[in-house]
């Protein structure tokens, strides 16, 4: 039985938690929904009360309404991708796994009935979360302009992934040039994609999700490194990087820089 007393969320204390899911209903539905990701999860933060939700959300969506099951997924996948950021709530994560994992097939399921909308992106996103794929549930959007910093496997070298409108290539990132050493992707055939890699391009084919689909392939692809001319596949380097650093860069964190480099 969760306290919520001893809980805060960024309203204060977080005993209105369970009265705002009590008194969800169809009349206030917007408003509570808005009230919730206020108090759980702001500017790309969560709290105490963000884990203890889980639970609360998992109810909603395998029990609510259909757009508060949507609504409930897509919070619970937003909580559940900061979880790199925040490894003391691990062990009730684990308590609670089955429940988290069993929210990831209503988001698969909700995906293709938001293809059009604006935040499909971040439903997609709450879904890897959902299944443990945290580093990409951070780090993946519409890979229309996305850069992804991994090391090389070989020399260790830094080196700068660029897919989408800037190119697709890898390249060492200078401070004042841009990136220099510019190397080619090779693209992965969707028969050499890894597991994850091919069912997103397919689940992004199949929701018209043009970016998205063109450049699953590069990101699961093979890469150069610049300084010693070594292949190595970008998504395990990525992963890699991901885990140890503890929170992956996020796609066009690099832009504005890239953009004024020639």
């Amino acid at each position: 039985m969760t306290d919520w007393s001893l809980l805060h969320h960024f309203e204060g204390p977080a005993d209105d938690i369970p009265v705002l899911f009590a008194n969800l209903t169809p009349q206030n539905r917007k408003r509570t929904w808005r009230d919730l990701h206020g108090r759980l999860c702001r500017d790309g933060r969560v709290c105490s009360a963000s884990f203890a939700a889980l639970p609360l959300l998992w109810e909603v969506a395998v029990g609510g309404s259909p757009p508060d099951r949507d609504a409930a997924v897509s919070l619970a996948g937003d909580i559940v991708a900061k979880r790199l950021r925040y490894r003391e709530y691990d062990a009730f994560l684990e308590a609670h796994a089955f429940r988290i994992a069993g929210m990831a097939p209503l988001a698969d399921a909700h995906l293709a009935d938001h293809a059009h909308r604006a935040h499909y992106i971040s439903l997609l996103c709450g879904m890897l979360a959902l299944e443990g794929h945290l580093a990409w549930a951070r780090a993946l959007d519409d890979l229309t302009d996305a850069f992804l910093a991994v090391h090389c496997p070989r020399c260790g070298a830094d080196v700068t992934i660029a897919v989408g409108h800037y190119g697709d290539h890898s390249a060492i990132r200078d401070r004042h040039r841009g990136d220099i050493d510019r190397r080619p992707l090779r693209p992965a055939t969707p028969e050499e994609m890894p597991t994850l890699g091919a069912r997103l391009l397919k689940i992004a084919t199949r929701d018209g999700q043009v970016s998205l689909a063109r450049g699953l392939p590069y990101v699961f692809g093979t890469a150069e490194c610049p300084p010693c001319a070594s292949p190595f596949a970008i998504a395990p380097a990525f992963e890699k990087r991901a885990s140890s650093d503890g929170e992956p860069r996020l796609p066009g964190t690099q832009r504005q820089h890239h953009q004024g480099t020639g």
